[in-house]
């Protein structure tokens, strides 16, 4: 099996610590756990799936051998974990990957857009899926799905509606004036996300919205 350049096999370490918290076994690549860390190590989530999938193949010497030191002593994988995490440039691109060419696609969709604002590419890709399934009249903070989009993004419901009522003023049917509540860039991601889910087939962008929820459940 090919490893990623940047694979090291202590990190394997860090994919035991996620494999163990509840509920334990292998994650999602799409889930907060490998997402962030996949972030920190610039090695791509589906790699890190990948290698956790082989922490179950306990007849293989080297996981056994991981299992043994760390599978039964939390305390002695949280000290391991702490060290890996202290080691200098852990997380740092410019420091430890250095000349590594890395262009970073999964950042661009997890972090905000711009300083001004937390909202993301995944954050926006789910209020717009809430879109096509709401009417221009329930596009308000009082609606239900509003407000559990906004409490499974950790936002205020009034930042939906304020997403919501930008990706109006795209669509032809509603025709609403731009509204200049938020930032540039985020009306400019708004604008992406509007024609690429009025553009692509439905069921490819909602499999895609199913994965970036996943990250924030």
């Amino acid at each position: 099996m090919a490893k990623h350049p940047l694979w090291n096999d202590e990190y394997r370490i860090l994919l035991l610590a996620i494999y163990l918290q509840k509920p334990v076994g292998v994650k999602s690549p799409h889930s907060r756990q490998l997402v962030e860390l996949a972030l920190q190590l610039h090695v791509p989530p589906k790699i890190l799936h990948r290698e956790m999938q082989t922490l179950e193949d306990k007849d293989k010497v080297s996981v056994r051998k991981l299992w043994d030191t760390y599978g039964k002593n939390p305390r002695r994988l949280n000290n391991a974990v702490k060290r890996l995490r202290g080691m200098d440039g852990f997380g740092n691109a410019d420091m430890f990957y250095d000349g590594v060419d890395n262009n970073d696609a999964l950042a661009e969709e997890y972090m905000p857009v711009c300083a001004e604002s937390c909202l993301s590419r995944a954050m926006m890709a789910i209020i717009t899926s809430l879109y096509f399934r709401l009417t221009p009249n329930t596009m308000v903070t009082e609606t239900p799905e509003v407000i559990d989009t906004a409490k499974l993004l950790g936002i205020k419901p009034e930042t939906v509606e304020s997403v919501l009522h930008s990706l109006q003023q795209f669509d032809p049917i509603a025709k609403r004036e731009k509204t200049p509540a938020l930032p540039q860039p985020v009306t400019d991601t708004a604008h992406t996300m509007w024609r690429m889910f009025n553009n692509m087939m439905p069921e490819v962008m909602e499999k895609k919205v199913e994965q970036y929820m996943e990250f924030f459940k």
